[in-house]
This record gives structure tokens, C-alpha cells and sequence, in this order.
């Protein structure tokens, strides 16, 4: 039984990465449409980035990788501001679940 409860966690951990990366693609989409055409080339490199590692993330089966490993997979791709907004969403929402939850 202990093993379902590190599962759910898990599970719960990976809809919040998704969901932030789905956020983040959200954000950079929008960002394109407004961008001035210098900058469009580097936010589609993002968004490739960022779907790419959406991918990534949705291959792997959560009771093949460990937590770390997302996250890895993640910072691999996507530039570091972007990593640290998805970093900060995944706290923000983890801690809210906490406080539901306590």
C-alpha cells in the first residue's frame, strides 16, 4: 500500500509539470503573436523547446523515471528563465495542495 502513495504523489507531481509546460507554451504563443519580427525566430525555437520536452515528459511512464529525471529532462531543452517560471508554477502549486490537504 505504501507504493500507491508514493504513486499518486508521483502522478500528481507529473500533472503539475504538465500542466506548467502547457501554461508556459500558452504564454510563449502569445508572446510570438505580439513579438516584433526579431524576436519571432527565438520564440519558435522556444516553443519547439518547450513541446519538445512536453513530449518527452508524456513518453516516459511515470514509474520509469524518478522526479529528478523530469526535471532533467526539462532543463535539457528549455531556457533557464522559462525553467524557472515552470519551477516556480510546480512549487506554487504543490504548496497550495498542501495547504488544502493539511
Amino acid at each position: 500500500m505504501k507504493g500507491v502513495g508514493i504513486m499518486q504523489s508521483r502522478e500528481e507531481i507529473l500533472n503539475i509539470l504538465i500542466d506548467a509546460l502547457l501554461e508556459e507554451i500558452a504564454k510563449t504563443t502569445e508572446e510570438l503573436r505580439e513579438a516584433s519580427p526579431s524576436q519571432r525566430q527565438k520564440l519558435r525555437y522556444t516553443l519547439r523547446d518547450l513541446s519538445l520536452a512536453l513530449a518527452r515528459l508524456l513518453d516516459r511512464l511515470p514509474e520509469e523515471t524518478d522526479i529528478e529525471q523530469w526535471w532533467r529532462e526539462i532543463e535539457r531543452k528549455i531556457p533557464k528563465e522559462r525553467v524557472l517560471r515552470i519551477r516556480e508554477k510546480a512549487l506554487t502549486v504543490k504548496q497550495a495542495s498542501k495547504t488544502v490537504k493539511g
